[in-house]
């Protein structure tokens, strides 16, 4: 797996072994940023249930000006931070290794915000799309873009608590949701 744009272009991404982790693909990675386009620039980034951590750092290739990735799995969290260490930018991320729920709490306790969030649970779990969406709005900037990636038979709400979908795009099984602050 290779970073797709920015500074990093075309270097390669450690990942996982096994199944324990569903990487984003370049090609859906490609059409995230092509969407956000400028906004990725001096963007705060966080990448929650992070897996290899391919979006965050792909975020940081795109200008962004910090990405905090969240996966509880240890050996994933493990391989986000060696990416870091190998593109020499640990300095400008966080690595959380646990649960969405406890790290956006820590968020909102510090009052730490983001400007774009992205997450990417199991698409088996809606439960965790639910949980996760309705904490969102505490630690979203005001034109703050959430993303959502599921399984394009799996229907997400048009709103959670304080936020609202405002596109979606269908790639292949995939869909990304885009949520921003309810008006």
């Amino acid at each position: 797996m290779k970073i797709t744009g920015g500074k990093f272009r075309s270097r390669n991404i450690k990942t996982p072994k096994g199944t324990v982790t569903r990487p984003t693909s370049a090609m859906l990675r490609e059409v995230i940023f092509n969407i956000l386009s400028n906004d990725t620039h001096d963007a705060a980034f966080l990448d929650i249930f992070a897996g290899s951590g391919s979006v965050g750092l792909e975020a940081l290739s795109r200008g962004a000006s910090h990405a905090s990735f969240v996966e509880n799995n240890k050996a994933a969290a493990s391989i986000i931070k060696e990416n870091l260490a190998i593109f020499d930018i640990a300095h400008d991320a966080v690595v959380l290794p646990t649960t969405a729920r406890a790290a956006i709490e820590k968020f909102k306790r510090e009052g730490t915000i983001f400007d774009i969030i992205f997450l990417d649970p199991p698409f088996s779990d809606l439960a965790a799309y639910t949980d996760t969406l309705n904490l969102l709005s505490d630690i979203l900037s005001p034109n703050g873009t959430i993303i959502a990636q599921h399984d394009k038979r799996a229907e997400l709400s048009d709103s959670y608590l304080k936020i609202e979908k405002v596109r979606i795009k269908n790639i292949g099984d995939n869909s990304l949701s885009f949520y921003k602050s309810a008006p």
